[in-house]
């Protein structure tokens, strides 16, 4: 039995697949395969590939989708993908990797990348940088994505946070960068996105020193600081994003190239990761119109709304929807809204039942909070539109009840709603 507990040993000692937990980083495999088999998605022709970065920055990441967001995808990162495993043991991990033997790549690595070096604060060294040449067959251009550092929380607000970026080139784009929340300008970062700023877009995971604590004192702590403990115990980052989505409005069958970038700034300390998610790299038609046309479908096929009876029938559905991880309602939702309350005054004995839902991106935790929040709005909206709460009951689903498949983005945009109904009492 020693023996066979040896070898095993051995194996994933030696092994260049780290498993541990529910998630679990591979980088064995050249960019190029990593690009063509995890991270293209539909309508997108890859073109060439090209990484420069030190030894195992570059790979292919496995985990729990309702856990971690994504089930598979690439991992780039300024140290060494086995450095992203977890359980989170360290307030400052920090994979020294090989430099590159000679040439371009070890010189880039060791002075930094110059787009990087433009939009950094400090000097940039430990670079990973991936560069895909591609042609859309379609019109949007988008993928999915999570930063991770273990920067969180130590330097939010400091000038040493560690960089990374989506620059795209191509016809009538030079070197714009995708890397940036739903409002298009901020970019994605240590310092705007954390516990103080843009919260909604952040996940904790600090670091909790487990010496000589017992479990449920671990688990206190946990709670007290909004942690998922499975996902504390199996990612080392200290904390992350949500899943945000990269997107640009591009020419079908003209060449692009993309520049995925991250680097540490100043120094080599705490580790920094960007994950891609696998088939996300995609090109589609005109997503808001196929969504839009795609809910009137649904409304089209909807049963006819009943006259009031006995039975306390419904007597109107609303449904509106949401951009990934907001909370706040577009001012076309606030029209049909108004419109909704008019129909509910005109009910009589009525009242409204309000249930916030998510698509499955994120933890059942966080997606639960998510919904909840969504309904709140609408719920706090009608407070102020003069309704009273014994009139309005508020439910959130998370993710438990989609009207769509979560396998696209289309759909996943369809889950991303609150249901408003008028029922009579």
């Amino acid at each position: 039995m020693k023996v066979l507990f040896l070898i095993i040993s051995l194996f994933f000692c030696f092994s260049s697949h780290w498993v541990l937990g529910q998630f679990s980083t591979e980088s064995d495999s050249s960019a190029e395969h990593y690009v063509r088999t995890v991270l293209m998605g539909e309508g997108v022709e890859l073109r060439n590939v090209i990484f420069l970065g030190k030894k195992g920055s570059l790979g292919k990441f496995e985990a729990d989708s309702s856990l971690f967001g994504m089930s598979e995808g690439l991992i780039l990162t300024t140290g060494n993908v086995k450095g992203a495993q977890g359980p989170n043991d360290s307030p400052k991990k920090t994979t020294l990797s090989i430099l590159p033997q000679s040439g371009r790549a070890r010189k880039m690595v060791r002075n930094g990348d110059k787009d990087l070096n433009a939009i950094s604060t400090e000097p940039t060294l430990d670079n990973a940088i991936l560069q895909i040449e591609f042609v859309p067959k379609n019109e949007e251009l988008q993928f999915n994505f999570i930063f991770a550092s273990e920067e969180y929380l130590e330097f939010c607000g400091s000038k040493y946070n560690d960089i990374f970026a989506f620059f795209l080139s191509g016809p009538k784009i030079q070197k714009t960068n995708l890397a940036v929340l739903p409002d298009g300008k901020t970019p994605v970062s240590v310092n705007t996105i954390n516990h103080k700023n843009n919260p909604e877009y952040f996940r904790r995971n600090d670091f909790i020193d487990r010496k000589k604590k017992s479990a449920k004192s671990i688990e206190k702590k946990q709670n007290k600081l909004g942690i998922d403990p499975q996902l504390n115990n199996s990612i080392q980052f200290d904390g992350m994003t949500t899943t945000l989505t990269a997107s640009y409005k591009v020419i079908p069958n003209q060449v692009y190239r993309i520049k995925i970038a991250i680097a540490d700034a100043s120094d080599q300390s705490f580790d920094s990761a960007v994950f891609i998610e696998g088939g996300s790299f995609s090109s589609t038609g005109d997503l808001e119109q196929e969504i839009v046309e795609e809910i009137k479908k649904v409304e089209m096929e909807a049963p006819p709304i009943k006259p009031p009876s006995s039975n306390k029938e419904v007597i109107k559905e609303l449904q509106l929807h949401y951009d990934t991880d907001a909370i706040h309602l577009a001012d076309s939702s606030l029209r049909q809204l108004n419109t909704f309350i008019d129909d509910w005054k005109n009910c009589g004995d009525c009242r409204i039942e309000i249930v916030g839902h998510t698509d499955n991106s994120g933890t059942q935790t966080y997606n639960l909070e998510l919904s909840l929040k969504r309904a709140q709005s609408i719920y706090d909206y009608f407070l102020k539109s003069g309704l009273s709460k014994d009139q309005l009951k508020l439910d959130g689903k998370g993710a438990d009840a989609p009207i769509s498949d979560n396998n696209s983005p289309k759909g996943k945009a369809l889950n991303r709603r609150v249901e408003i109904r008028i029922i009579e009492q």
